[in-house]
């Protein structure tokens, strides 16, 4: 189930990045044409709203950690949300494992980004990891 809530929840934030709606257009939107139980869509909307409210510290992090590889903009828009989604967790989902969080994050690069995309993910979510959950370790 949270699974499918982070694959929707990373559905959503690519249609807001690239389509330029607002959260409650996307959603309402996805919720049309994308079906899911409503348990995964009250999950994955909870992940897009705090990352949303937070996407300012988020982003932040995530710069720090991508610059060897340019901007977070030149990143693909899936990379990117991919990264955002796992930064989040790492940041404020403190009862999902680490080591869930970083297969979860490589699992849907995999599936929907490049071929460098899961090894690229690995790497900066691991470098993430270390410094905000003491070394990497689940809190």
């Amino acid at each position: 189930m949270r699974s499918k809530a982070r694959e929707l929840a990373l559905k959503l934030l690519f249609q807001i990045d690239l389509g330029g709606h607002s959260l409650d257009e996307v959603f309402s939107i996805g919720r049309k044409h994308l079906k899911a139980p409503e348990i995964v869509w009250d999950l994955a909307e909870e992940k897009v709203r705090g990352i949303w409210e937070n996407l300012s510290e988020i982003d932040s992090l995530i710069r720090e950690y991508v610059k060897n590889w340019g901007d977070l903009e030149r990143l693909t828009t899936i990379d990117k949300n991919i990264l955002r989604l796992g930064v989040y967790e790492l940041l404020y989902e403190d009862d999902i494992p680490t080591g869930v969080v970083m297969a979860e994050a490589v699992k849907l690069a995999e599936l929907y980004g490049t071929e460098n995309s899961a090894r690229f993910v690995n790497g900066v979510l691991s470098s993430i990891a270390r410094r905000v959950r003491q070394n990497g370790q689940d809190t």
